[in-house]
């Protein structure tokens, strides 16, 4: 962690230099380790409004990039319900907060999951980087940069809506993957988000990040695909950019069992026919190139720091 306190005021000085001479810059990523060091690919997961599934598809994609033998991390950045670890059925004794304030380090906080998953549970300990001096805030950049070292995939579950914090993890992201339901109220927030996301996002060095798309819940085989072809329509001819449609999940009972029981749906029913479309998801994701630049979740928060400071 820190280590002893002269050492953290010995330092001070240097890293402050080094933060105002890169806070504009592309990705200021430090910590310890080459640079040569390969960034894990990141896909951050949101939705327009709350119940629509978001965190149960985030956990258990997590575990189907698990099971294709990818080392997975999976974070909790939902500041308002972060409940991963409670669909995952975890007790932490640390979660992301912590790493934030310096209670622990970010391998203290990792909790040991499914198929092999990393997990760092949530806490709104986010929401406290921007007042975070910069000695603190590079040694946190340091602790989260330790998953590209022990992941190949980081799925980052965020709130829903268009909070202030949530928008500057989504246009800090280089992929998100934007779930809705065909619930009208559902595909109408996820335009607003979608249009919130490109208006807003950076136009200066950062690369926009890919959209993606996968309708939750779909209770009747047409009706997931109007919502795509919905949704790619609009998005296409009014904001002029491509949504790449990852796939449809159908409505599953065996979805609230799994939540109820605090077990994910690909452990208690590797069968079911959600479990086969979110490994689809997962086939899907790892088909696709990914996006040229690779910053690694230290870096999304970095970029995301720039925004909210």
């Amino acid at each position: 962690m820190t280590g002893p306190a002269g050492r953290i005021a010995d330092q001070a000085a240097p890293l402050r230099q080094m933060a105002s001479s890169t806070w504009s810059g592309p990705d200021p990523v430090p910590g310890p380790g080459p640079s040569s060091w390969r960034l894990a690919r990141t896909l951050t997961v949101t939705s327009g409004k709350g119940g629509v599934g978001k965190t149960v598809l985030a956990v258990n994609l997590a575990l189907a990039l698990g099971e294709l033998g990818l080392r997975v991390a999976l974070v909790d950045a939902d500041l308002g319900m972060a409940n991963v670890d409670v669909v995952l059925g975890l007790m932490p004794r640390y979660h992301i907060g912590h790493v934030i304030r310096g209670v622990c380090s970010l391998e203290q906080a990792l909790c040991p999951g499914p198929k092999g998953v990393l997990v760092l549970p949530g806490a709104s300990g986010l929401a406290d980087l921007a007042a975070l001096d910069e000695a603190r805030l590079w040694q946190v950049l340091r602790e989260l940069r330790q998953l590209d070292r022990l992941a190949d995939v980081v799925v980052v579950d965020t709130g829903a809506g268009i909070g202030p914090q949530v928008m500057a993890f989504l246009e800090a992201s280089p992929e998100v993957l934007v779930v809705a339901t065909p619930e009208p109220t559902s595909i109408t927030n996820a335009y607003g988000l979608i249009k919130t996301l490109v208006q807003s996002r950076s136009t200066g060095r950062d690369v926009a990040p890919r959209l993606f798309l996968a309708v939750n819940m779909d209770r009747r085989r047409d009706e997931g695909q109007r919502v795509v072809r919905r949704l790619q329509t609009v998005v296409g001819r009014f904001l002029g950019v491509e949504i790449v449609t990852l796939g449809i999940v159908p409505y599953d009972g065996a979805v609230a069992l799994a939540v109820a029981e605090q077990t994910p749906l690909l452990l208690r029913r590797p069968d079911s026919p959600a479990s086969r479309a979110i490994r689809q998801l997962a086939w899907r994701l790892m088909d696709l190139p990914e996006q040229p630049q690779r910053p690694g979740l230290s870096g999304i928060v970095s970029r995301m720091l720039r925004r909210m400071r």
